[in-house]
């Protein structure tokens, strides 16, 4: 989830589908899920901006998990 970017610049998230490689940028407000991403290869280049800008995203993560005792 992209919670503020006071860049002007694009930071894009690429994801590797197997047949090609995609390009995701978002924008503030804007979210990303990816099902099974501990199996899907996915990175990003390194944010170049000045000191006094940032991109603020917030990221969760989690996966499927079998055989849960519920007490």
């Amino acid at each position: 989830i992209c919670l503020s970017n006071t860049t002007n610049k694009e930071w894009p998230i690429y994801v590797d589908i197997g047949s090609e490689i995609k390009e995701i940028n978002l924008n503030v407000g804007d979210a990303l899920i990816l099902l099974n991403s501990d199996k899907l290869v996915h990175w990003r280049d390194r944010l170049i901006c000045e000191e006094n800008q940032s991109i603020i995203q917030l990221f969760l993560l989690w996966r499927e998990r079998k055989n849960i005792k519920i007490l």
